[in-house]
């Protein structure tokens, strides 16, 4: 089943997109920055922890800083050293200290990812 996601803009309107396209969030001070697959960049004027506790726990969503909240569906890679991570889509994010450790843990425990819920509810 696909689940898609109402996402409001400026000016009153709503935006609708499938939650497998969205790559990441991101917090730009009173907004959030809606980032898709295909390049589309949205504007929400909800706040990113609106997303963060709609997505994380039952979306395979990941909060790696306080501004962004990724979808581990497009994860690729993660540095340690330089505390980044690739995306799929070849972008690359910088995490904090602390998302760093919690996504290492969380990488390390979950070894065969494909598992993570796999199919989202």
């Amino acid at each position: 089943m696909t689940h898609r996601l109402a996402i409001p803009q400026i000016k009153g309107n709503i935006t609708i997109r499938k939650i497998e396209d969205i790559v990441y969030f991101q917090a730009d001070e009173s907004i959030c920055l809606v980032n898709l697959i295909n390049g589309e960049k949205l504007i929400s004027t909800l706040p990113l922890n609106h997303y963060t506790n709609l997505l994380e726990e039952d979306y395979n969503f990941f909060s790696i800083s306080r501004s962004l909240l990724i979808n581990l569906k497009y994860l690729s890679d993660y540095n340690n050293v330089d505390l980044e991570i690739k995306l799929s889509n070849d972008f690359t994010l910088s995490l904090s200290r602390r998302g760093a450790k919690k996504l290492r843990d969380f990488l390390f425990e979950n070894t065969l990812l494909t598992d993570i819920k796999d199919d989202i509810k």
